[in-house]
């Protein structure tokens, strides 16, 4: 029979395939390497926090923490302030010999930027500001009046307009909200990294579903045969996909992938082993009812003999002499 005979199908090995692809394509979408994050984003996070090895890392660990999130998102906002600032001072802005460079501290207490002329010795300092908040400029410059403040674009107009005194404050022609869209942006790519999710095996469904009806327009299968592999397909593929995110989620996206392959490529085997059970049942069950009647209605009956007369035996060896 054909049961008997089924080893697996090309059909398990595509719906397989299709499966394994998913959790594949799943597994690189969510691997963030550090190298992926912005060069420079990942210069103002190892600037700001040189005790913290990656900011990947660092970022889902304290997913879970808004607060702390935020706290992160904006060191390194500001020393990426900072930095494009000292960029752009030292490509042409600066006298002659003269350079900027970053405070050694990421916390240093007065001022953010140091500008050395060219014998190497210290010419002014700078504070930097990445901020929205008027009142946080004013105070920087009420606790450092001798300190120049470099700010955002947002905020040297708005105290241009607010009528203050801009002697002591820079423009730094940097607007906070593309510095904060692209940390922001950065931390999101690296708080989604490794985050597993369940996907409808859309494909895998399709698949079987297309396959099937094929096979049923061209006559090769009855509409129930194809209804039914139809569903069994659909079913290993729920089942390969739900079992892959589970592990994925409780060990390592590469877990799952193989549980997933694992689940699809042996879990129609199982069914086969089943459908053959239900089979050899029956099959006992046939042979049972046939022993069954043939107890009850052929053996219980006599046989028919002819009986030969009396004296027969004797006089045939009689006459045979």
């Amino acid at each position: 029979m054909d049961l008997l005979r089924r080893a697996t199908s090309n059909e398990d090995y595509v719906d397989t395939a299709v499966i394994g692809g998913i959790q594949l394509w799943e597994i690189v979408k969510g691997k963030v390497a550090e190298h992926q994050i912005p060069a420079d984003v990942l210069k103002a996070f190892h600037q700001q926090y040189p005790h913290l090895d990656s900011f990947t890392h660092t970022v889902q660990d304290h997913a879970g923490d808004p607060q702390a999130l935020a706290g992160i998102v904006n060191g390194v906002k500001g020393k990426l302030f900072e930095d494009q600032y000292s960029d752009w001072l030292n490509h042409g802005h600066l006298p002659d010999g003269f350079h900027a460079e970053l405070a050694q501290s990421p916390n240093n207490p007065a001022w953010d930027i140091l500008i050395k002329d060219s014998h190497g010795h210290a010419a002014d300092v700078l504070q930097a500001k990445a901020t929205a908040s008027i009142g946080y400029v004013r105070e920087a410059l009420a606790a450092h009046p001798d300190i120049d403040v470099v700010t955002t674009s947002e905020v040297f107009h708005s105290l241009s307009a607010h009528g203050d005194d801009l002697s002591h404050i820079v423009d730094s022609h940097q607007d906070l909200a593309g510095i904060t869209s692209h940390v922001e942006d950065a931390a999101s790519h690296a708080e989604s990294a490794g985050q597993v999710a369940f996907h409808i095996p859309w494909l895998a469904v399709g698949f079987a579903v297309v396959q099937n009806v094929a096979r049923y327009r061209n006559g090769a299968i009855k509409f129930e045969d194809a209804l039914k592999n139809a569903g069994r397909r659909v079913g290993l593929a729920f089942g390969a996909a739900g079992a892959g995110f589970v592990v994925a989620d409780l060990f390592f996206p590469g877990a799952g992938f193989a549980t997933a392959v694992g689940v699809r490529l042996f879990g129609n085997r199982l069914l086969q082993n089943l459908d053959l059970r239900d089979l050899a049942q029956r099959s006992v069950g046939k042979t049972q009812t046939t022993i069954g009647f043939l107890k009850t209605h052929i053996l219980p009956r006599p046989l028919e003999t002819k009986l030969l007369p009396e004296g027969s035996a004797s006089g045939a060896t009689a006459g045979s002499g």
